[in-house]
């Protein structure tokens, strides 16, 4: 159980810091005046969504397998959708997306750690 909660604080961490670097960066670049449409870059994005992916695989899919709680497929559903779509909008509305896409899966991170402290699978 350790193990899973630890995998837990570290996706929803990585998933925090992906939204807040979604959010913060465009401002901060126009603030400074850089076009952000120069500073997107698809590979960082592909890199924090494998990164994602894999701890939403080790920590999050076992527990939706152990207890079908709607509110985990339904998170986790929104924060892979939001993800892909980014891809295909412009640079933006690509930030909007990944950091709504990184806050479902920070919030589904913190559901799954409230399930494993109380050990009791919710349906």
């Amino acid at each position: 159980m350790f193990t899973r909660i630890r995998k837990d604080i570290i996706g929803l961490s990585a998933s925090l810091l992906c939204s807040v670097h979604c959010m913060a960066l465009p401002v901060m670049l126009i603030w400074f005046g850089v076009d952000t449409n120069m500073m997107h870059n698809h590979i960082f994005d592909m890199i924090f969504l494998v990164i994602g992916i894999i701890f939403i695989a080790t920590s999050i899919v076992p527990s939706i397998k152990k207890t079908g709680h709607v509110g985990l497929i339904l998170l986790t559903a929104v924060g892979f959708l939001s993800f892909i779509t980014s891809f295909f909008l412009a640079s933006a509305a690509a930030h909007i997306a990944f950091a709504i896409g990184g806050l479902a899966w920070a919030t589904a991170h913190f559901i799954n750690i409230a399930l494993h402290k109380k050990a009791i699978p919710v349906v």
